[in-house]
Formats: C-alpha cells, structure tokens, sequence
C-alpha cells in the first residue's frame, strides 16, 4: 500500500484575493465577517465590550494575539464563535487485495470485466468523509490507496 498525502484546502478566500495569512480581525465589525476570516474569533457578548482596565476592545481578534486570554475572559466561554476544522470518516471500507475477488486471478482489469463477479472494488480509503472547513485554513489527511 502506498501513503498518499493529501492536503486538502479550501481556498474561497484567496480566489477571492484575500491574503492566506490572519490580518485585519479587528477591522471586523460582523461574526460573519469575522470567522470567514482566518485564525479570528468572535466575541458575540451583548453589551458595551471593554477589557479589565476599561478600554475597549475590539469583538474580532486573532486567535494567536497577546490579549486573548484576557479576551475569552471578557467575553464568557459560551459567547466566543470561534469555529474549527472538521473531519469524519463516514465510510471507510478495507482495501480489496489483489486476487481475492472470484475468477479475477489478481490480473487487475476493470471493474465489470472478465471475472468480475459483482463484488466491489475498494482502491482507496477512505470512501466517503465529511468535513466543515474554515476558509483558507489547512487540513491535512492521510488517505491510503
């Protein structure tokens, strides 16, 4: 069996022309706004939003900067809107080996050709995944063929 690396992206931010890297998550003004862009989180707080100091902070930040502890403090655990990857294997059936399918002889050949007797032939794993993606941010998945 041979290990194919698949790196799956989704890109409608840089068809777009959006930059693949986080930046403006503070020019944000809307959730939606907020979380299509990437590695940015949304305080969704009702209310005036100010830090422990009084000043007022911004409801988009980027998941990596240095007030974001003090940030998910502010907001409340339940009020962040700061969606992940995703990824399920939803069919993941074995790999047929070779000769093992009724008359087929491990010659190969194409399914609903001599020998094939109706069975399926599985040639990659998984079969069928199911996946929620933020956009420009990576997913990598090991699929074996």
């Amino acid at each position: 069996m041979t290990r194919v690396a698949v790196w799956l992206v989704v890109a409608v931010a840089a068809a777009c022309g959006v930059a693949l890297a986080a930046s403006g998550c503070s020019g944000k003004t809307s959730c939606s706004g907020c979380i299509q862009t990437p590695n940015c989180m949304w305080c969704g707080r009702s209310g005036n939003f100010t830090g422990l100091d009084g000043k007022s902070l911004s409801r988009c930040i980027q998941r990596t900067d240095d007030v974001s502890l003090e940030w998910r403090e502010v907001c409340g655990t339940d009020d962040v809107y700061e969606p992940a990857n995703f990824f399920e294997m939803l069919i993941n059936n074995e790999l047929t080996q070779a000769g093992v399918l009724a008359g087929s002889g491990g010659q190969g050949g194409a399914a609903g050709g001599a020998g094939f007797s109706g069975e399926t032939v599985v040639q990659i794993k998984p079969q069928h995944v199911g996946m929620r993606l933020r956009a420009s941010e990576l997913l990598q998945h090991f699929f074996v063929s």
